[in-house]
């Protein structure tokens, strides 16, 4: 995990193995997270959602989620939405396999 701070990337590794299925699905998350600081680098905030489950449900687990890993993971939404390396990194280490939101708004060339 080039790039990614010392004691983060531990932080990272240990949630990665604690996924289920997580030799499967590393590359994914890591994947995840390199694309949330690319887009951050970039200065597009970004933030963390929900999941899809298996079986159409999502990881919010609010029974007839209409939104299923489409909806924000924060308690504020987008306006938690940031560029931080270091806020995003401690985001992905609490939830290794949220999607990443991109606030809206934000002109992209």
């Amino acid at each position: 995990m080039r790039g990614i701070a010392g004691s983060t990337s531990h932080r990272i590794s240990d949630a990665l193995r604690a996924l289920p299925g997580a030799g499967k699905c590393r590359t994914v998350v890591l994947m995840s997270l390199v694309a949330a600081l690319a887009y951050a680098r970039h200065g597009i905030p970004v933030l963390p959602v929900h999941t899809p489950a298996a079986g159409g449900g999502c990881s919010c687990a609010r029974p007839g989620c209409d939104r299923p890993g489409k909806h924000p993971r924060l308690r504020h939404g987008l306006t938690d939405a940031t560029t931080d390396p270091r806020r995003i990194e401690m985001w992905w280490t609490r939830w290794p396999d949220a999607n990443v939101g991109l606030r809206t708004g934000v002109v992209m060339d």
